[in-house]
This record gives structure tokens, sequence and C-alpha cells, in this order.
């Protein structure tokens, strides 16, 4: 837990997180990116889609937060690489174009969580908490249905066989 007077409502730790930051301004990227490596975060930058792109096949990422409108494409596009190349990394678009659509249709897309600009560092780090949270459960149910299944497999086998059939009579 965060002790930031503003940031004490949410573990907005990212320790150890791999996370891929898609921004285009120098400044907000800096930024950002510092607000992220002071919370814990490693990983690397994008100036523009291709870049993103570049990186998403390079390494591992949790989680990628990358800005709609890119130089040479936009955050759609380094949505569909992400869910293409690694489907597991949470996902967090970001815009100063905000609009209802937009979000409609990022999250349509794939897409986490949508978040406009200007943002507070507060509302960022809540929507990654969220989001790494949310994905963290969805591992886990699908840990626990696997190996519920298998259960439930083994005891079929063994409730099948022949000799567990005479033991049930």
């Amino acid at each position: 837990m965060s002790t930031d007077a503003g940031a004490n409502r949410f573990d907005d730790r990212l320790d150890g997180r791999r996370v891929l930051l898609g921004e285009d301004d120098l400044d907000q990227r800096a930024l950002v990116g510092a607000s992220l490596r002071g919370r814990g975060a490693r990983g690397g930058e994008a100036a523009d889609r291709a870049a993103a792109e570049t990186r998403l096949g390079e390494a591992p990422v949790d989680l990628v937060l990358s800005d709609w409108k890119l130089p040479d494409g936009d955050g759609l596009d380094v949505l569909r690489a992400t869910r293409a190349a690694q489907p597991a990394a949470a996902f967090v678009m970001v815009t100063a174009y905000g609009t209802i659509a937009r979000a409609v249709e990022a999250v349509q897309a794939g897409a986490d969580d949508y978040l406009p600009k200007p943002f507070a560092r507060d509302a960022l780090l809540l929507a990654l908490a969220r989001v790494l949270r949310a994905r963290r459960l969805e591992d886990e149910n699908r840990r626990l249905s696997a190996a519920l299944g298998e259960r439930d497999r083994l005891v079929d086998l063994v409730g099948c066989a022949p000799s567990m059939q005479r033991l049930f009579r």
C-alpha cells in the first residue's frame, strides 16, 4: 500500500510489473514513465506504433498503456498487436480525444480500460491497479477451473474402472 496521502485508497504498487508505455508526446511519456517507475514498474517506452509492436515481440509485458493517437497509426493497432502477440497482457488506452464512442470501440476491441487525458496520477494508478487485479483474478480462475476439471476427470477415470464399479456395487 502506498504511503502517499492521495494514493492510500488502493494498492498502487507496480513492483516488478513489466509495462510498455506507448506515447508519442515526449513530455507526457517522461512524466508517465517516471510515475510508473516510481511505483516499481519496469519495462519500455515507445514513441510510435511500430516501436510498440517491436517491443511487444521482444519481451513479455504484463501491461500495455497506449495513447490512442500515434504518429504512424493508432492505439487500436497497438491493441490488436498486443492481443496477437501477448493475449494475457492487460491493456489501457489513453487519449486526449476521448469520446464515449471511442471508449466503447476500445473496450470492444479488447482494451481492459480507457482513460481520457488529462488524467490525474491517482486516476492512472487506480486504472492500472484495477486492470492488473482483474487479469490476475482471470488467470487464477482459469487455473482453478483447469485443476477442477482435472480432478473431475480423475474421479471419472477411477470411478469407471471395473474394480471401482465392483466396489460401488
